[in-house]
């Protein structure tokens, strides 16, 4: 499913990229480090569209892709509009020098961990750590 998303989103497809994240972050949220931020954020649970969205974002990032990274990113702000996540990611690769893009906003890190909290113990035992 990952692969399907991937190549829906190089062939330009990206709100049916967008559908494939999403049904990914509900089966296989520790998929991949980006996949975990966006599944525990919960912003899949507020807004399913802007969670997909926002890994068509993260995955152009990752691939150096920056021009459409911030594309994404930007609609992701636009329609959830406090979505720290992507507020931080769309600084950083526009290129924004400013104190956001140093270090992770109080609003990201919040965000993160409150969102982990939710699911932690389950994680670890997934994880098998006691």
């Amino acid at each position: 499913l990952y692969f399907e998303a991937t190549h829906l989103q190089q062939q330009g497809d990206l709100n049916q990229a967008a559908e494939h994240y999403q049904t990914i972050i509900k089966q296989d949220p520790l998929h991949n480090p980006h996949v975990a931020a966006v599944h525990f954020s919960h912003l899949i649970l507020r807004h399913p569209w802007a969670a997909g969205m926002y890994l068509v974002a993260a995955n152009f990032h990752a691939r150096g892709q920056l021009e459409q990274a911030a594309s994404a990113y930007r609609q992701v702000v636009e329609h959830v509009g406090d979505c720290a996540l992507a507020s931080h990611a769309l600084a950083a690769v526009a290129g924004t020098d400013s104190s956001e893009t140093h270090r992770a906003p109080a609003g990201y890190v919040r965000e993160a961990f409150d969102g982990y909290a939710a699911t932690y113990d389950a994680s670890m035992t997934t994880l098998a750590f006691r």
